[in-house]
């Protein structure tokens, strides 16, 4: 018998170092992506301050302080491309300014056109860096496409495609995460676009109290609607600028999601409370220390 203790203890003590390995790989991921995102609302707020932005069109700003001001957050925060390529991405933001004033570029069509190919294959490669979608680059082409076309040929008309890009601007809000790249999504159960689903009611009852974001606080034990089924978890950490949630399973699995989906959960009551204990141990806050200490270790960016 107290063999068979032994090598369960042992079993056990090693589950639950596996799950403080994969809840600090969570915890770094998320970390990693807030201050990410704090660096590309720093790159926004300089392509505001640029005096060429005044002039460009809302929808080229638009994009400028959203998905590029990731793609340079990106190739600068992270230090994944060349010191010439991060020059490159940070280049074309001066030259999308240009290029979009059609009037102005009207002018010098010759430099327009000399322009155009270098400047769409670097946004190419730097969309291609933040995993943006498809579909959105499409629109956006076209959009770009338009405005270099009324440029060259004025008074032509906006193609149907660059009338539907117009309404699809995608934006940097301070108080929502942009991007979570694949790998940090992979560690952290990162749940993007979460929309939830009908399923059978929770076979727990459920409190009476009300639920609400500005109440919630580590320890809270809650279920979620996720994938037609209904999950008990703990909330297990909040990111220090309150805009990452991460949930802990019984079984260790991580379920994390933006402030913006948590919120969706609440106005679709998808989310249930079922008790508010704290933990007492601390353990996930001493793994969040650590994941914060390897992260601050590492090369600050001075904007």
């Amino acid at each position: 018998f107290a063999d068979a203790l032994t090598k369960a203890l042992a079993v056990w003590a090693e589950q639950d170092a596996e799950r403080e390995r994969q809840a600090q790989a969570a915890v770094a991921a998320l970390l990693r992506a807030e201050r990410r995102d704090e660096y590309a609302q720093k790159v926004a707020q300089q392509v505001l301050d640029m005096p060429e932005a005044v002039g460009v069109p809302e929808e080229a700003l638009e994009f400028l302080v959203g998905p590029w001001a990731r793609v340079v957050a990106h190739a600068e925060f992270e230090s994944v491309l060349t010191g010439e390529q991060s020059q490159r991405f940070r280049g074309v933001i001066a030259d999308l300014m240009w290029s979009t004033k059609v009037e102005q570029a009207g002018k010098n069509r010759n430099r327009l056109v000399r322009m155009v190919p270098p400047m769409v294959a670097a946004l190419r490669d730097g969309l291609g860096t933040i995993e943006y979608s498809m579909d959105d680059q499409r629109n956006f082409f076209a959009q770009l496409m338009d405005w270099h076309q009324q440029a060259l040929r004025p008074g032509q008309a906006s193609s149907d495609a660059a009338v539907a890009a117009r309404a699809k601007a995608d934006t940097v809000r301070k108080d929502e995460i942009g991007w979570v790249a694949h790998e940090e999504a992979r560690h952290s159960g990162f749940m993007s676009d979460f929309t939830p689903t009908d399923a059978e009611e929770p076979p727990v009852s459920r409190m009476t109290e009300e639920l609400r974001l500005e109440n919630m606080q580590v320890g809270t034990w809650v279920e979620l609607l996720t994938q037609q089924k209904w999950i008990r978890v703990q909330l297990s950490w909040m990111s220090p600028q309150g805009k990452l949630y991460m949930f802990t399973g019984a079984d260790g699995s991580s379920h994390s999601m933006s402030k913006r989906s948590l919120n969706h959960l609440f106005s679709t009551q998808s989310i249930r409370l079922l008790a508010q204990r704290k933990i007492t141990e601390k353990a996930l806050d001493a793994v969040a220390d650590r994941a914060l200490a390897n992260s601050v270790a590492e090369t600050d960016i001075v904007v």
